[in-house]
């Protein structure tokens, strides 16, 4: 009685997991037309970053890359 017990309870968790798994990754769309060429034109022509967000950028990548062990930064 209670192996058939503990063998329902894990099927059923079994049966949980199955829905927790990581679902396969979609295709990327494909751009056409007007959004195709303001997308390019956004890609050759980035904003300009300021001298203090680059400092900033900088100071905190630095403060996680202390922080971490073991990592490949």
């Amino acid at each position: 009685m209670q192996i058939r017990k503990t063998f329902r309870i894990f099927v059923a968790e079994k049966q949980k997991m199955k829905y927790n798994m990581a679902r396969p990754i979609k295709e990327t769309p494909i751009l056409f037309g007007e959004e195709a060429r303001r997308f390019e034109m956004q890609m050759l022509n980035p904003r300009p970053i300021s001298t203090e967000q680059k400092t900033r950028m900088f100071s905190d990548y630095e403060f996680l890359r202390s922080r971490c062990v073991n990592c490949a930064f």
